[in-house]
C-alpha cells in the first residue's frame, strides 16, 4: 500500500501544477481583454479621436486654439473666487497648547488632537 502513495503522488503533484499553471493563463487573458475594453471606453481614447491632427501626426493650431479658448478666464474667475470667500473658522491658525507645550495648527487640528486654543 505505501508503494501506491509512493507512485501516486508525484503525479498528483504535476498534476496540480499543470492546472494551476493553465488557470493562470487565464486570468491573465481575461485581464488583457479587460484592458482593451477600457481603452476602447475610456474619455481619453474618445477625445484623441475628436482632436484634428495635422500632417505630421501632431494636434492642429486650431485644435490648440479651440482647447485653450476661455482658459485663462476660468482661471482667473476660479481665482477671484476662492479669494473673496471667507476663510473657513476651523482653518484658522491659532496657538495651541498641548502635552505642554505650545504649537501653531489649524484651529481643527488642535482641537482633534486635545489641545486648548490660547486666545490672543
Amino acid at each position: 500500500m505505501r508503494k501506491l502513495h509512493k507512485g501516486v503522488l508525484p503525479g498528483l503533484i504535476v498534476a496540480l501544477f499543470a492546472l494551476g499553471g493553465s488557470t493562470g493563463c487565464f486570468v491573465l487573458e481575461e485581464v488583457d481583454k479587460g484592458q482593451e475594453l477600457m481603452k476602447q471606453h475610456s474619455p481619453d481614447a474618445n477625445k484623441v479621436d475628436r482632436v484634428e491632427k495635422d500632417d505630421s501626426g501632431g494636434i492642429s493650431l486650431a485644435a490648440l486654439r479651440e482647447r485653450s479658448a476661455g482658459a485663462l478666464e476660468d482661471i482667473s474667475g476660479r481665482v477671484e473666487e476662492a479669494l473673496a470667500a471667507e476663510p473657513d473658522p476651523a482653518n484658522v491658525v491659532v496657538q495651541c497648547a498641548i502635552e505642554g507645550r505650545t504649537e501653531f495648527t489649524r484651529k481643527f487640528d488642535c482641537q482633534s488632537r486635545g489641545g486648548r486654543v490660547i486666545p490672543r
